[in-house]
């Protein structure tokens, strides 16, 4: 309010008479009717109007599944679903009712989100009150996972028949401070009778640091960077056994932090001052000859390079790799 104030004297125009007023009410008072309505819970969005199309972005801030139900008072306009990973489209099923508001029934995963786009131009999908077939687990890959550490990133020694777990806990440093590629391998299986009752095989890889290119059969089905982290596996998966392959890789941080407890035989001394206006970033001196000359660096016992470490040798590390847990789902027919 203080701010507000000053903001006032100072000559900049600041609407103060309804401070204090409920919004919802000063809103109905003045005939502004809200975008979006439900019976329950309603989902973060954000809106705007393009021409005459309307633009929802609806997203999931919750660790929980949420089934909403949603009505968009768009002037009775059909819609689509824009999946924001995938980029797959698909006309909305619903209804529109007496007050030309849209109501559709909306899925999301923990942390999921989608773009629905409004306009008279699009398809319409006349809901299908008829259940979706039931999403049954085929498969817990707990445990027999083998984990092979790229060793262009470290000296990281290869696990076989091991459970899941966070680098970052690793006893071993090699592990614990690694950044860069590994690979998990596991297998599952599949019956005649599976692949006949299901429409959809998935693979949820649960929690995932930072980014992971799947691999099912030997066929790339996609990669993830972002929750829900799962991915449609149906088109490599066969009867018997399925091979999974999924390439994870994290971010530098555990490295750098490893890295600022070991001498640094690079030559290059970085500046006390580091400043934050472009003048005083300028470099004062010349660059180290083996740098500027694209030579690898002086022998040592550091991993990496750089003209600032802002790690400490104490920080904490950051979760990284395939953290799951990690399952296999299908939805039946």
């Amino acid at each position: 309010a203080a701010r507000l104030e000053e903001a006032k004297r100072a000559g900049v125009a600041v609407a103060l008479s309804h401070r204090g007023d409920v919004a919802e009410d000063v809103f109905n008072e003045a005939g502004l009717a809200p975008r979006v309505t439900s019976s329950g819970e309603l989902p973060s969005f954000t809106h705007r109007k393009v021409a005459e199309t309307d633009i929802f972005f609806v997203f999931n801030d919750s660790e929980k599944r949420k089934e909403y139900d949603l009505c968009f008072d768009v002037e009775g306009k059909p819609g689509e679903e824009w999946h924001p990973v995938t980029g797959g489209i698909r006309a909305l099923a619903g209804t529109v009712d007496a007050n030309r508001c849209t109501n559709i029934q909306l899925g999301l995963a923990p942390y999921e989100s989608r773009f629905l786009v409004f306009d008279q131009s699009v398809s319409v999908a006349p809901r299908n009150d008829a259940s979706a077939g039931e999403v049954k687990t085929l498969a817990e890959l707990d445990t027999g996972w083998s984990i092979s550490f790229d060793p262009a990133y470290g000296d990281a020694k290869d696990l076989t028949d091991t459970r899941l777990f966070d680098w970052s806990k690793s006893t071993d440093p090699e592990i614990g401070h690694f950044s860069g590629k590994a690979t998990y391998r596991a297998s599952f299986e599949v019956t005649a009778d599976n692949m006949d009752g299901a429409s959809v095989f998935a693979l949820n890889l649960g929690h995932v640091e930072s980014i992971a290119r799947v691999r099912v059969n030997g066929k790339d089905v996609g990669t993830v960077w972002t929750a829900p982290y799962a991915i449609d596996i149906s088109s490599a998966v066969q009867e018997g056994r399925n091979l999974v392959e999924i390439e994870v890789a994290n971010l530098w941080v555990n490295r750098l932090i490893g890295d600022a407890a070991l001498p640094d035989t690079s030559g290059y001394v970085p500046e006390d001052n580091i400043g934050y206006r472009p003048e005083e970033n300028l470099p004062k001196r010349d660059m180290v000859e083996w740098y500027s000359s694209n030579k690898p660096p002086p022998p040592g016992p550091r991993r990496t390079f750089a003209t600032h470490y802002f790690q400490k040798p104490n920080d904490p590390l950051i979760p990284s790799g395939l953290i799951g847990p990690v399952t296999v789902t299908m939805q039946d027919k």
